[in-house]
């Protein structure tokens, strides 16, 4: 049980590393010499740029920590087989 419990804090610890990665390449995006205004597939590069912080959020465990010992708390033996 501990080593399954351990592996689920593991799956958020990749997927917050994941989501600091992508937050600082949206932070790049937003520094970078775009034209706000320009449309991409109907949507504006700013709405782009709001999508995609919205997206890492939605990502980031730490975005709801509760969640993640939620999350691990629930894990029991058999939850991942051998």
């Amino acid at each position: 049980l501990d080593r399954n419990r351990f592996r689920r804090i593991a799956e958020h610890a990749a997927a917050w590393r994941e989501a600091s990665l992508a937050r600082d390449f949206v932070a790049a995006l937003r520094d970078a010499d775009l034209d706000r205004g320009m449309v991409i597939d109907d949507m504006t590069v700013e709405q782009w740029l709001d999508w995609a912080e919205a997206a890492v959020a939605r990502h980031d465990p730490l975005s709801n920590p509760s969640n993640v010992l939620k999350s691990v708390a629930a894990v029991r033996s058999w939850t991942y087989p051998n």
